[in-house]
């Protein structure tokens, strides 16, 4: 065999094409590196989808809780009223401010005894954060000193409109 003559283990030597892999490892590289980058980018992906699916659900879970208490506050309003001046059919609405959020309130009599009250809240500035709406069915209840009280339907505490 002469200086320029070169053999491989397991092939045939220079010529044959048995065992000789000419960039065999660029390629493989090249492969593995574009496999690696996605994988990363369907992590980061998963990532970003996951971090907006969880700010969501805190925005409407806060949401929730803003209804809810402007809901208590409308009953603690009629509470504090005389609820007979108050006439059969008539609704009134009172724009709050509760733990920072708006939260417009819908107050609805609709027999001597029954008052429907709706809170919404959303967020203008934001349109992609959620809108909630509940109801709350209250009753109004004479004691023995003829005094009225406002008290929740407890059959149903609130429902949940869309």
């Amino acid at each position: 065999m002469g200086p320029g003559h070169r053999t491989l283990i397991g092939g045939r030597g220079a010529h044959g094409r048995t065992g000789w892999r000419r960039g065999f490892a660029l390629a493989s590289a090249l492969l593995a590196i574009i496999l690696i980058t996605a994988i990363l980018a369907a992590l980061f992906f998963a990532v970003t989808e996951e971090t907006r699916t969880g700010s969501a659900i805190a925005r409407r879970d806060h949401a929730l809780g803003v209804a809810e208490s402007a809901v208590e506050a409308g009953l603690d309003h009629l509470r504090a009223r005389n609820p007979d001046s108050f006439a059969v059919g008539a609704v009134e609405s009172h724009l709050m401010d509760v733990e920072g959020a708006p939260a417009m309130l819908y107050a609805t009599r609709l027999d001597s005894s029954l008052f429907w009250l709706v809170a919404a809240v959303g967020n203008e500035t934001d349109p992609g954060a959620p809108a909630r709406r509940i109801g709350v069915l209250a009753s109004s209840v004479r004691d023995a000193s003829d005094s009225v009280t406002i008290v929740r339907v407890t059959r149903r505490g609130w429902s949940e409109l869309f």
